[in-house]
C-alpha cells in the first residue's frame, strides 16, 4: 500500500512539476509541458504534500514497513518540514522576483535537448521570433 501511495504522490508531483520529471529523465509525457510558476502553485504543492503525508500516517503503520520504505517515509516527513520552512520562513516565492525561474529553466531544457517535440520546434521557428523581435 505504501508503494502505491508513493507512486500516486510522485505521479501527481510530476504532473504539476514536469520540468523536474524531465531533469531526472522521465521524458514521456513531460518534455513538452511547462510548470505553472506562481505563489498559488507553491502553496497548492505544499498542501498536496501535507495531505499525502497525513494520509500515509493515517493508513500505514511505520513499524510494519521494510527498511527502504522507512527511509522513504522519513524523507517524505522531512520534505514537509523543509517545504514548511521554505514557504513560511524563507518565502522566496514572495520575496525573490526570480523565484519562478523554473519556467524559464524548463523552457531552456526543451530548447537544448534533442527530445523536444516537433510542436516546440515549430513554435520556436515561427512564433517565438515574432514575440522577441516583433515586426
Amino acid at each position: 500500500m505504501f508503494d502505491e501511495l508513493k507512486k500516486e504522490l510522485f505521479d501527481r508531483f510530476f504532473e504539476r512539476n514536469p520540468h523536474l520529471a524531465t531533469i531526472i529523465g522521465l521524458h514521456d509525457p513531460y518534455d513538452n509541458l511547462l510548470p505553472k510558476g506562481d505563489t498559488a502553485k507553491v502553496l497548492e504543492d505544499f498542501e498536496i504534500l501535507k495531505q499525502y503525508v497525513a494520509g500515509m500516517k493515517e493508513t500505514i503503520s511505520y513499524k510494519e514497513l521494510n527498511d527502504t520504505n522507512k527511509v522513504d517515509w522519513e524523507v517524505l516527513e522531512a520534505a514537509v518540514e523543509t517545504m514548511n520552512f521554505e514557504v513560511y520562513e524563507q518565502r522566496q516565492h514572495e520575496l525573490n522576483p526570480d523565484a519562478f525561474g523554473m519556467v524559464g529553466a524548463a523552457f531552456g531544457l526543451m530548447l537544448t535537448n534533442d527530445y523536444a517535440c516537433m510542436h516546440l520546434h515549430f513554435f520556436l521557428g515561427l512564433v517565438l521570433p515574432q514575440v522577441i523581435w516583433p515586426i
